[in-house]
């Protein structure tokens, strides 16, 4: 596990999920077709974390979790549109890839329940 002190200054905490999200998921490849190519899905990713990173400038962290499933992401046409967003995402200062475990203890480290 990685150590993350309270001086951390990230404005995008990216989250690659298995949890279902309604706009970043790539299950709209499921059924719609509404990432027809590996463009589309990383053209729509990319959009919304620069929108989030953009938003994160003022100081206030902020989240974007992107839904996987691996019958779909991992299909050979699909797989690009992922890696070409992770790749965009790593060029950017105070962006921190992390599991829910690794959010979730910062958090605690950072925010301790006071009773």
């Amino acid at each position: 596990m990685r150590e993350f002190g309270s001086d951390i200054s990230c404005r995008v905490v990216l989250r690659l999920t298995m949890v279902p999200r309604l706009d970043t998921n790539d299950y709209k490849d499921g059924n719609h077709n509404s990432f027809l190519s590996p463009d589309n899905f990383a053209s729509y990713l990319i959009g919304a974390f620069d929108e989030l990173y953009h938003e994160g400038k003022s100081g206030q962290a902020k989240m974007m979790s992107v839904g996987l499933h691996a019958r779909l992401v991992g299909r050979p046409g699909r797989i690009a549109g992922l890696r070409k967003f992770i790749e965009h995402a790593q060029k950017h200062d105070g962006v921190w890839f992390a599991t829910r475990e690794e959010i979730a203890d910062h958090w605690a480290k950072t925010h301790p329940y006071q009773n």
